[in-house]
């Protein structure tokens, strides 16, 4: 019993040394082991998860969420120093689980996850389409009094790897006004998109820039030259269906509520 104990006690130290352990052998033909583990540090006390898409409508992905939020819990309890040390390992446990869903299997998206440990553990998954960027958001303006509620589908095909052709869809429920604008657009950097839309409603042309600013925090640009209007909205989101944007114009300014459909 001497020597099992101290080989598992090495094997222990070895493979698991953000843990304490309590081991008992009792010898005989039936030899009987107890060992209990304890980690030791800062312990995983909650784990939140993130499941994102810039190029899908959120609605697709929300099938995906539970086995997620399993393999996330998964990790609660356990030393930060072992999911630090084992990162790898556990990133990709929760690719396999955003791949359950038959939906991102099906059409080949690409998941992207991202673990950040600690005592709140993050877990961020990006899941995208390679060719294609379809969004959808519902607006709510306070403090504006007309068109203060509306609607906007966007719908693109990538060309190449940085240029995209778009069609963008918006609804105005109050006076059931659609204007079309088709578009095109360019991704300068990983967070920066810029372009030019034209308004078929009155053939205005207009350019457009979205940039992200680190976080949950982004910033869109629009101008209008012919109508001498300029619209910029600084957005953070609250979480993965709701933003909350502070929108500056040429003419006045208000808050919008944006639901990611």
């Amino acid at each position: 019993s001497g020597v099992a104990r101290e080989l598992v006690r090495e094997l222990l130290r070895r493979q698991l040394p953000e843990f304490h352990f309590s081991l008992d052998v009792e010898a005989g033909r039936e030899t009987a082991v107890r060992l209990s583990l304890f980690p030791s540090g800062q312990v995983v006390r909650e784990a939140t998860v993130s499941l994102r898409s810039v190029t899908l409508p959120n609605l697709l992905l929300i099938h995906a969420r539970p086995a997620l939020e399993n393999q996330a819990r998964s990790m609660r309890g356990l030393p930060v120093a072992y999911v630090e040390r084992r990162l790898n390992y556990f990133t990709e446990k929760v690719r396999e689980a955003t791949l359950t869903d038959p939906l991102i299997r099906q059409f080949g998206l690409q998941v992207k996850p991202v673990v950040r440990p600690g005592t709140d553990t993050e877990v961020f998954v990006a899941v995208e389409a390679e060719k294609y960027r379809l969004t959808a958001e519902v607006l709510l303006d306070i403090g504006r009094e007309r068109d203060n509620i509306s609607g906007k589908a966007h719908i693109g095909r990538k060309i190449g790897k940085h240029d995209e052709v778009f069609l963008e869809l918006r609804v105005l429920p109050g006076e059931m006004t659609w204007e079309i604008m088709p578009g095109w657009g360019r991704q300068f950097a990983a967070e920066t998109w810029a372009g030019v839309r034209y308004r078929t409603n009155d053939r205005q042309w207009g350019a457009w820039l979205e940039q992200g600013l680190g976080g949950r925090w982004s910033l869109r640009g629009e101008r209008w030259p012919n109508l001498n209007y300029h619209e910029i909205g600084v957005r953070y989101k609250l979480h993965d269906y709701l933003s909350a944007e502070f929108v500056i114009t040429n003419e006045r300014n208000w808050l919008r509520m944006v639901g990611h459909l």
